[in-house]
């Protein structure tokens, strides 16, 4: 007879932990623009899971500079929200290797001071994040201003 009847199964308890890197990018064009001279500023916003896990609910959020407006914002497959700050979002899982973007105009209005503007995108997701050093992405448009003056002498 068995010495301990009852005792023929063992277990042992594993955690899984998800992780997902993910990474932003961000660029804009052009790279300088003269107030009030109707031309927009296109800033390309790009976040990528770099794994090893997928990333639950990606998504980056984009302050906009002072002195732009808010034109527009055009998510590949997301939903993107706001005007002042932009907030881009992809519902459920965005698989390892994979990059999510964005296309976010605002248009410079004649009365933008002169100089550089910065604008930094970051990149978060529901998964915890190992690296969090390459969540931020920053570029800088140059802000020019001119005037067309006029004189006449009599």
């Amino acid at each position: 007879p068995e010495a301990a009847p009852g005792n023929e199964s063992a277990s042992t308890g594993t955690t899984i932990v998800a992780s997902a890197d993910v990474s932003m990018a961000l660029t804009a064009a052009p790279g300088s623009v003269t107030a009030g001279a109707g031309v927009d500023v296109v800033y390309t916003a790009t976040l990528t899971n770099n794994g090893p896990s997928d990333a639950q609910n990606a998504r980056f959020s984009l302050p906009l500079p002072a002195g732009v407006n808010f034109v527009t914002a055009a998510p590949v497959g997301g939903s993107c929200t706001g005007t002042t700050t932009v907030t881009c979002t992809w519902a459920g899982a965005t698989a390892p290797s994979t990059s999510r973007s964005a296309t976010i105009t605002v248009s410079v209005p004649a009365s933008t001071p002169a100089g550089p503007i910065t604008a930094t995108a970051t990149a978060a997701s529901d998964t915890t994040d190992p690296t969090v050093g390459n969540n931020g992405a920053s570029t800088t448009t140059t802000i020019v201003t001119s005037a067309d003056l006029g004189m006449t002498l009599i």
